[in-house]
């Protein structure tokens, strides 16, 4: 009896996003992560804490989601690796 072999595809997170921008004196970043019908964005200059605002967008959540990014990638932030938490929480302060 032959085993059959399994192969793992890896998933590749298409529920978040990191931007940075860099421009003059400007450094900043902002994270975007659906989970169901809400989105999360974390946003903020380099070394800060920065904000963080989630909002339930009911059934046009991918719409939105797509949107946020596009309107991102516009203004010129350029998109980065993600290692952040899949259930992102507010920093205490």
């Amino acid at each position: 009896m032959v085993k059959k072999r399994t192969t793992r595809k890896s998933k590749k997170n298409i529920n978040s996003a990191y931007f940075i921008y860099k421009s003059g004196n400007s450094r900043k970043f902002w994270r975007i992560v659906k989970n169901g019908s809400k989105i999360t964005t974390h946003y903020g200059k380099f070394g800060s804490l920065g904000q963080m605002t989630t909002k339930d967008y009911g059934s046009k959540v991918d719409i939105e989601y797509d949107k946020l990014i596009k309107s991102k990638k516009k203004k010129g932030y350029v998109e980065k690796h993600d290692f952040g938490d899949k259930n992102p929480k507010p920093h205490l302060v």
